[in-house]
């Protein structure tokens, strides 16, 4: 493959220097509200005497800044992903971030259910 046609396809300046658009950056920061609640919901649940349920995760949420790091690489990675994709389809990056924020939604609410019944108990 041809090097200046491989960088004729991909700007890197427009992709870094381009404006977010308004609903992207709006999901972006709910994304990582979701994210801070999630981080915290979940150690309220561990301090109640819940447990963790996703082996992967069961490893990594004994470090809180461990669990930190690892949920702030993957706001970064999904904002990257959602400016590259909203740089080359205007108005696609918040195809693919809605069904995240739709999934940490749900997280959330599983959270506060568990809280909920660990409260109660």
């Amino acid at each position: 493959m041809n090097r200046s046609q491989y960088a004729s396809n991909f700007n890197l300046h427009a992709f870094f220097c381009s404006d977010f658009r308004v609903p992207v950056f709006f999901g972006i920061i709910l994304l990582a509200v979701l994210f801070g609640l999630d981080v915290a919901t979940t150690d309220m649940i561990l301090l109640l005497g819940g447990y963790e349920q996703n082996a992967i995760m069961a490893l990594i949420i004994n470090y809180p800044a461990v669990h930190i790091a690892i949920k702030g690489l993957a706001i970064v990675l999904i904002t990257i992903m959602v400016q590259y994709s909203d740089c080359r389809f205007k108005g696609s990056g918040i195809y693919i971030l809605a069904p995240v924020i739709l999934f940490y939604s749900y997280v959330i609410y599983n959270n506060v259910t568990v809280l909920k019944a660990l409260a109660s108990a």
